[in-house]
């Protein structure tokens, strides 16, 4: 702009840049509605529950597991399906790690429908504290990462450890998970780039 005595005098490439940057305005704005329509559709099309890779990681054992009650109060976890260890062996080391009581109580109160078959080689696990853990809806299937509690015949649930650079301590207790199909290919997907 230049000054002529009181009049502003508005030369063509002056005006040319102010188009410029209104234009640039405008796209700049366009792109930023775009970049938040975007992040509100993969909030909106996310799983709704995402696994902990580092518990997944540190857990030795890691199973899909119904969870029932014992007829004493307490839970028991019925093995429905081994996820990790992958061998037969490893899994047998692992059990075998954990006493185990000779006698274990069958499950009588179930409250998901018909009573569940209870054959002699279903696997069932005692394990601490489940219903404390965030994730816990009550009787039901659970992906459940395990590690032995090194008390009597129970197990413990894998804690989700620290992260590096995490200056504030949380009190981040360990979590279990519903035995849905997205959580189930989470744990797979994240096992097959472990292997």
């Amino acid at each position: 702009m230049l000054y002529h005595g009181e009049w502003i005098v508005t030369t063509g490439t002056q005006k040319l840049q102010n188009q410029l940057v209104k234009w640039l305005l405008l796209i700049a704005l366009i792109g930023y509605g775009l970049w938040l329509a975007l992040l509100a559709w993969l909030a909106s099309t996310s799983p709704d529950v995402v696994i902990s890779r580092p518990q997944l990681e540190l857990a030795p054992l890691v199973i899909v597991g119904r969870v029932l009650p014992d007829g004493a109060g307490g839970q028991q976890v019925r093995v429905v399906e081994r996820i990790k260890p992958h061998s037969q062996e490893a899994w047998q080391q692992i059990w075998q790690s954990v006493r185990h009581p000779v006698n274990q109580d069958k499950p009588t109160d179930l409250k998901h429908g018909a009573q569940e078959e209870m054959n002699a080689e279903a696997e069932y696990l005692r394990v601490a504290d489940l219903e404390a853990a965030p994730g816990w809806q009550g009787i039901g299937d659970y992906v459940l990462f395990l590690m032995p509690s090194g008390r009597d015949d129970r197990w413990a649930l894998v804690p989700i450890p620290r992260s590096a650079g995490e200056f504030v301590v949380l009190d981040e207790q360990p979590r279990i998970y519903p035995a849905t199909p997205g959580v189930l290919r989470q744990v797979r997907a994240m096992l097959a780039h472990e292997k």
